[in-house]
């Protein structure tokens, strides 16, 4: 049984780590993104917890050298960081960007410092041109992703994955 303030340690199966305080009663998850609340859930050693599709096991604080963590992949960071409202008018693309680049950190659902944010790297086209331009774009609730590709699109630019990091540049112009 749990002592009153021991901690826990929930470990995911999924693209989640939730640290909480266990006092031997049921406890609830409350999920940052979306404030949607899961539970009641028992907070017993190897419980196993099921928040939608993603499977936790409660495990003891001591027993976590045992456990093998898992950095999230780029794909998960541009899915699962939800940016509440981008309002941008006659924004420097650039700014833009920075903007986006900065949200990655501040709106990440991952706990770890070195799994939050997402590298975006502007770079000369094969003319040498380098992303310009101004844009209006205003949007609520969006993954980084959609934001990513809505705003690239607004700007006539285009990006590409790569390793850890994401190259934006502008859009090559469309042969006939």
């Amino acid at each position: 049984m749990w002592k009153h303030g021991e901690s826990l340690r929930v470990f995911p199966i999924g693209f989640l780590g939730l640290t909480l305080t266990a006092s031997g009663e049921p406890f609830w998850l409350r999920e940052e993104a979306t404030g949607k609340v899961y539970g009641p859930f028992d907070a017993t050693h190897g419980t196993s917890i099921v928040v939608g599709t993603n499977v936790f096991t409660v495990i003891r604080t001591s027993d976590r050298r045992s456990v093998r963590r898992v950095e999230p992949s780029l794909e998960q960071k541009l899915a699962h960081t939800i940016i509440p409202e981008i309002n941008f008018r006659e924004a420097d693309i650039r700014d833009v960007i920075e903007y986006l680049r900065q949200a990655s950190e501040e709106y990440s659902p991952y706990t770890e410092a070195q799994h939050r944010g997402v590298n975006l790297i502007v770079t000369r086209d094969d003319t040498g041109a380098e992303p310009t331009g101004r844009i209006t774009f205003r949007a609520q609730r969006l993954s980084l992703g959609e934001a990513l590709k809505a705003v690239l699109s607004v700007a006539n630019l285009e990006y590409e994955v790569r390793n850890n990091w994401i190259l934006i540049r502008r859009r090559p112009p469309k042969t006939p």
